[in-house]
């Protein structure tokens, strides 16, 4: 890339800023948002970094993730045993009505995790349902 194709790069980018958001600078969590349903939360993150994501142009000037990390784990062996955290970029669910369907979605443009247990003695006594996908409900 050479130096004409980075100012048009620049001059590109305050443009289209200007247009949607009447001014050239704008933090990147109004230009950039993460969106399922009624949900609409700023978010960070780029191709090819942590958390990465891409995303479209939208009517308004805004950009939609719509593609990148859906689902992190961190995983820890210490002595105190197996530490998991994790983060779903939307919720555990596909279904619109369902209230898993954007849950998680906070924590992930906040880059916060939520801990998972691994005991499954403590898993069956905190459960609020249990089932199997081979028995009927």
């Amino acid at each position: 890339m050479n130096e004409a194709m980075l100012i048009g790069a620049i001059a590109h980018a305050e443009n289209h800023c200007q247009k949607y958001f009447g001014k050239k600078h704008i933090p990147l969590g109004q230009l950039q948002r993460h969106s399922r349903g009624s949900v609409n939360l700023p978010v960070s993150g780029g191709p090819d970094v942590m958390a990465a994501l891409s995303a479209s142009q939208q009517k308004d000037g805004t950009l939609r993730a719509r593609a990148g990390d859906s689902y992190i784990e961190l995983v820890r062996f210490s002595e105190a045993g197996v530490e998991i955290e994790s983060v779903h970029a939307f919720g555990a669910s596909a279904k619109p009505n369902s209230p898993h369907y954007t849950d998680q979605m906070p924590m992930f443009a906040q880059k916060k995790w939520r801990q998972i247990e691994s005991d499954l003695t403590t898993i069956r006594q905190t459960a609020t349902r249990i089932y199997s996908p081979h028995k009927p409900n």
